[in-house]
């Protein structure tokens, strides 16, 4: 089983912290704040399409890879402008409970698998003696 949706969950995640970091240790605040939010929305998007090439999965998956990436990445972004840049613990931890969900709602999106079937009804047909009369003879 293919386990693409690391790809952006691990660059939602990182890209989150650190230009997170960077924002706040710049104290960059209105169109900068916004314009480092960007790249990072742009980014984790990016990661989320790419995550597909060379794989079943369909461009739907990859859609919503790409909306759940770029939320989780504005979760983590805006967890540490709060907490690092502004002092709000509260406002912290509400936007890092955000990211979390959005991160397991990341994993568990994937194409729906067909449901495998119970092994008696597996082995039904192919497998099975031709019909016969009684005692073995042909019918």
């Amino acid at each position: 089983m293919e386990e693409r949706w690391v790809i952006p969950l691990a660059v939602a995640t990182m890209a989150g912290f650190l230009l997170g970091l960077l924002s706040a240790v710049l104290q960059l605040t209105g169109g900068s704040t916004f314009a480092v939010g960007v790249v990072g929305v742009v980014a984790a998007t990016l990661a989320a399409a790419g995550s597909i090439f060379g794989s079943r999965e369909g461009a739907q998956v990859a859609l919503l890879r790409a909306i759940f990436a770029s939320l989780m990445f504005i979760g983590i972004y805006l967890a540490m402008l709060s907490f690092l840049r502004d002092g709000n613990i509260l406002l912290a931890l509400l936007w890092g409970v955000f990211a979390g969900v959005m991160a397991g709602l990341l994993v568990g999106a994937r194409e729906p698998r067909e449901p495998e079937r119970p092994a008696r009804e597996r082995d039904r047909g192919e497998h099975r003696a031709p019909a016969r009369g009684g005692h073995g003879q042909p019918a």
